[in-house]
């Protein structure tokens, strides 16, 4: 009876190890399975990760291109600002080196007008009056003296262009008489005053009046028709040429 248990008892140690053998095989399978199932899940989200390392990095690069292209622009922008700005700058230099210029002969022309003024006849003097105040005065716009100083000028060459009439008071002979006169533009005149006849002339103190006899009928004659008191006709009157 022992011995057959002791047999019985080697028979099941031995049935024992031949069963834990494929079991223990089975197991390393599972393992290495479970190992190689891990490691592609591994490799898997490795993968993607990298696709979107790859997917960022191309945002990046447009996002990175997108700025560098507005840099880029500002930078345009900015250049075209500076120099927009310096066509500004040099368009006001000019324009303030022309608005000097215009002062300084504006200037140099009224200090003109001025000391011709007083030897003007006084017929002139009258139609230059608005123009000379407005010249004189400090407050005045420069564009408006600017107009005035042009307007002066042209008076003062239509009236050279031109006869005109009018009645003045002037010294004769040491007397102050009312004289009748025909301005010929700057070139000269003639008055009649009672009896009295005679020509005036430009000089640098003013006009100077001259009594001529010989010339009373004649500037009498021209008088009357330049105020169609009598007909038209050619009256002889002698001219003096300054040079």
């Amino acid at each position: 009876m022992v011995a057959v248990m002791a047999a019985d008892g080697a028979g099941s140690e031995a049935l024992g190890e031949t069963l834990e053998q494929p079991l223990l095989a089975l197991k390393l399978v599972e393992e290495r399975v479970a190992n190689e199932r891990q490691l592609s899940e591994e490799m898997l989200e490795l993968q993607a990760r990298r696709v979107e390392e790859e997917r960022l990095k191309a945002l990046y690069r447009v996002e990175l291109d997108a700025i560098r292209k507005q840099v880029e622009a500002a930078g345009s922008a900015h250049t075209q600002d500076m120099e927009s700005l310096r066509r500004d700058q040099e368009f006001v230099r000019q324009a303030k080196s022309k608005r000097q210029d215009m002062q300084d002969a504006l200037v140099q022309q009224i200090q003109r007008i001025e000391a011709m003024q007083p030897l003007l006849p006084e017929l002139l003097k009258q139609q230059l009056e608005t123009e000379y105040a407005r010249l004189g005065d400090a407050d005045a716009a420069l564009k408006d003296k600017i107009v005035a100083c042009s307007t002066y000028l042209q008076k003062l060459a239509k009236f050279d262009q031109s006869i005109s009439y009018a009645e003045e008071f002037h010294e004769i002979k040491g007397q102050e008489k009312q004289l009748e006169i025909l301005y010929l533009g700057f070139g000269g005149a003639y008055f009649v005053s009672g009896g009295l006849a005679g020509r005036g002339t430009v000089s640098a103190a003013g006009w100077q009046w001259q009594v001529d006899e010989g010339l009373a009928s004649e500037a009498k004659r021209a008088m009357a028709i330049f105020k169609k008191n009598a007909r038209p006709d050619l009256v002889k009157l002698p001219v003096q040429i300054t040079k």
